[in-house]
Formats: structure tokens, C-alpha cells, sequence
């Protein structure tokens, strides 16, 4: 099946594979278990079929030629192609605030994804706008509760411990620790692997506990 639906299917799937960390289950699904640069080529060419596609059928301002950009950008971010992500990230985001408005799921999304490109930049106080819009509007979309609330609050807790402000950042992983315990359950590697960050900070904090910014 060529349809864009079909196409973007595909890339999608490689997509939350790579988010969940599951690079084996990528490799199988683009057949190329044993080269990761390899697979992310092949990713990369499903997703610039995706956009193709969708550019052709719909127009540039569609909602989902918007989320084709994005998904795009997460491959260009992970090839280390960071000016090209924040290209195509910028223009999907554009796209979606005009189609979307600002307060939309896939908005949040998309400045989520656009803080993780400028964080990568070094420009951290704007990857902090990001991440404080995007988890706004998740939590009055979805409820605080949401799965998607407690990884931004984990991204944006991440940035706060780069800006070294330890105490910002511990605050902000307890709450993404208790989140992930609450919906994944306390043995899951994305809660284990908050526990370990709460511990590092806890650890940072011991050594200078007045450290913030």
C-alpha cells in the first residue's frame, strides 16, 4: 500500500520504537539489525517519503504534513543533523499553531521535540520555554496525570540540572519518578532510569545543597 496513511505508518512505528529505547525491535523492522547508521538511513528515507507524500497530496499547511516534519526531525536530530532538525521542527511548528492553535496535544508535542534540538544548540533558556509551553499545555489537555506530562516534566528537569539549578531539577524527576511508578509500574526501565537521575542529583545535592540557579 503507497498511500501516505501506509507510508507514514511505517516511519511512525520506527519512531516510538527508537523513543521506548527498543533499537533491536528498529533494526528488525527495517531489516538491518546489525548497522545502526544503516538503520537510521532507511528510517530516514521512510520518513522523507512520508513528507513527500503528504506534501503532494495535502496542503503545506496540513496538520499532518506538520507532524511528517516533525517526525522527520526526530531522525535528523538522532544523525546529528541538529541545524536540519530545527529547520524542519520550526516550520511544523509554525504549522501547527496556525492550524492547531497553541494549546492543541500535537503542539506541545512538537515544541517538546524542538526543545530537545535547542537544548542540543546550547541554548537552554529557550529549550526551558519550550518544554514550561509544552507541559502547560499538556497538563490542561490531558490532565496532569498523563504519561506524556511526566516525560516533559523529566526533559524539563534534565535542563534545570544542566543549568545547575539541582534543586529546580530534583523536584522536577521526583515528579516524573512518581508518575511513571503510578502509570508504568516501579519495575519499568523508563522509571528505573529516573530513579537513577533522582539519585545523581541526590548525590550533586550532598556535595552543595544550596546548588540552583
Amino acid at each position: 500500500d503507497d498511500s501516505i496513511y501506509s507510508s507514514a505508518s511505517r516511519s511512525s512505528l520506527v519512531l516510538v520504537l527508537q523513543a521506548q529505547g527498543e533499537s533491536k525491535e528498529v533494526w528488525k523492522l527495517l531489516e538491518n539489525p546489525s548497522h545502526a547508521q544503516g538503520g537510521l538511513d532507511d528510517a530516514r528515507a521512510l520518513f522523507e517519503q512520508a513528507l513527500s507524500m503528504a506534501s503532494e497530496s495535502l496542503s503545506e499547511d496540513h496538520p499532518y504534513v506538520a507532524a511528517c516534519r516533525s517526525n522527520l526531525a526526530g531522525i535528523l536530530r538522532l544523525q546529528g543533523d541538529i541545524e536540519g532538525a530545527h529547520e524542519l521542527l520550526h516550520l511544523a511548528l509554525a504549522t501547527s499553531l496556525r492550524t492547531l492553535g497553541s494549546s492543541h496535544p500535537h503542539v506541545a508535542i512538537v515544541r517538546s521535540n524542538l526543545a530537545q534540538v535547542v537544548k542540543a544548540q546550547g541554548d537552554l533558556d529557550q529549550a526551558t520555554r519550550l518544554l514550561k509551553l509544552a507541559n502547560e499545555s499538556l497538563i490542561s489537555c490531558l490532565g496532569e496525570d498523563h504519561p506524556s506530562v511526566a516525560t516533559t516534566y523529566s526533559n524539563l528537569g534534565l535542563v534545570m540540572q544542566e543549568q545547575g539549578d539541582l534543586n529546580s531539577a530534583r523536584v522536577l524527576i521526583k515528579k516524573a519518578l512518581d508518575l511513571g511508578s503510578e502509570n508504568l509500574g516501579t519495575g519499568h526501565p523508563h522509571v528505573l532510569r529516573q530513579r537513577q537521575r533522582l539519585a545523581e542529583i541526590d548525590r550533586l545535592l550532598a556535595k552543595d545543597p544550596d546548588s540552583t540557579d
